[in-house]
């Protein structure tokens, strides 16, 4: 859907830049793109639905010809019956969103959004409320974190190993690299997504196999890579950017006019709240040793070396003894230390043989000194 219209448009295909910037030989940022509107809506969800239906959707219309043209058409191009998860709203959303009438501008807007809220001039909150909403609802049952591309026409800073960076405006990307590498190949990303919903089912065009990716998604930069790194070169520069979690400077700013708090969470802190009325039933009791998967081994002369479990996802338990990390950390147990070295490629940590002390309220201090990179198990060990 979005990737033929991301064809047309130079910049703002990679991170919402105004096409017209393109024809300039200029190199652009990759960061957390701070000024975005990022609202996710958390703790608002149902009282924002009611807004939009009540006040914002149709004053949004009637201010703008191209919303409500491409509105219209939209609605024309659903058909009932519409999806059990997702309302008749939601679907022309997804449609709205492919018009480059409105695609262009609603991008611009969202990634500069911040600064539009703090002037009462943000004109979208319906869509991209009714957006992210779409995306929330399908990954609740798509459950699973997709490896998608996105090819384009840009040239983006190169020195961001290891740094955190947002999209901060939705991303359409591709589960299929040659469709995304069709649309541009001077900058491209390889990316691994956990918030983003496949839209592919809802599109215009569902040959595209569109992955859509919210605004406030947070993902490390683990690789950049030119043609002379890649074995199958497919792009000038591959920028490979694995989930980091996600980052929401104006929660519920949308209907309280003005952020609840900033949200950050990362993959191994998404919580699942348990009410206090429901029951378990005890079917096993295992002792640490059996159940905490990542012993210590002592490297002679030198710190702890954690042993990391094969594990396929980032889950740790948290019930264990926090280690001090040569990093300086205390880590809540040896596996959320492990999972820090999935992470970094520039040093590994092992664990301190003994604190430095404790601070007032009793927590160690830990010192700070680095190990050789060998010593630690990385990802791809993790997962051979």
């Amino acid at each position: 859907m979005l990737l033929i219209i991301e064809a047309l448009l130079l910049i703002s295909a990679a991170l919402g830049q105004d096409q017209r910037a393109a024809a300039v030989a200029e190199e652009y940022p990759l960061d957390m793109a701070l000024n975005s509107f990022d609202d996710q809506y958390k703790g608002c969800r149902e009282n924002m639905t009611n807004r939009v239906k009540t006040k914002y959707l149709e004053k949004e219309i009637n201010n703008s010809l191209d919303f409500k043209i491409a509105w219209k058409k939209g609605k024309d191009f659903v058909k009932a019956p519409y999806d059990k998860n997702l309302t008749e709203d939601h679907l022309i959303a997804i449609y709205v969103y492919s018009d480059s009438n409105v695609y262009e501008q609603f991008n611009h807007d969202t990634r500069d959004g911040k600064r539009l809220y703090n002037q009462t001039r943000y004109k979208w909150y319906s869509l991209h409320f009714l957006l992210t909403d779409a995306i929330q609802i399908l990954k609740k049952t798509q459950k699973k974190c997709y490896l998608t591309f996105r090819g384009t026409k840009g040239e983006f800073d190169k020195h961001v190993l290891n740094k955190e960076v947002r999209f901060g405006q939705f991303a359409s990307s591709s589960l299929d690299r040659k469709k995304a590498q069709g649309f541009g190949n001077v900058s491209c990303f390889k990316i691994h997504t956990c918030e983003g919903a496949d839209v592919s089912k809802y599109s215009k065009l569902p040959r595209e196999k569109e992955v859509l990716i919210p605004p406030y998604e947070t993902f490390k930069v683990t690789a950049v890579k030119t043609r002379k790194d890649q074995k199958d070169p497919w792009c000038n520069t591959v920028y490979v950017l694995k989930s980091s979690g996600n980052r929401s400077d104006l929660n519920c700013a949308a209907l309280f006019e003005k952020p609840t708090k900033t949200i950050i969470n990362y993959p191994d802190e998404r919580e699942v709240l348990i009410p206090p009325y429901e029951t378990f039933k005890v079917t096993d009791v295992k002792t640490k040793g059996q159940e905490a998967l990542v012993g210590a081994a002592v490297i002679p002369g030198g710190p702890i070396e954690p042993k990391c479990y094969k594990y396929k996802l980032p889950a740790c338990p948290r019930n264990y003894k926090p280690v001090c990390g040569t990093d300086g950390v205390t880590y809540p147990n040896e596996c959320m230390l492990c999972i820090r070295n999935i992470f970094t490629f520039d040093q590994s940590l092992l664990i301190t043989v003994k604190p430095v002390g404790t601070d007032m309220t009793g927590t160690a201090l830990c010192e700070t000194t680095y190990a050789p990179n060998s010593q630690v198990l990385h990802y791809k060990e993790l997962n051979s």
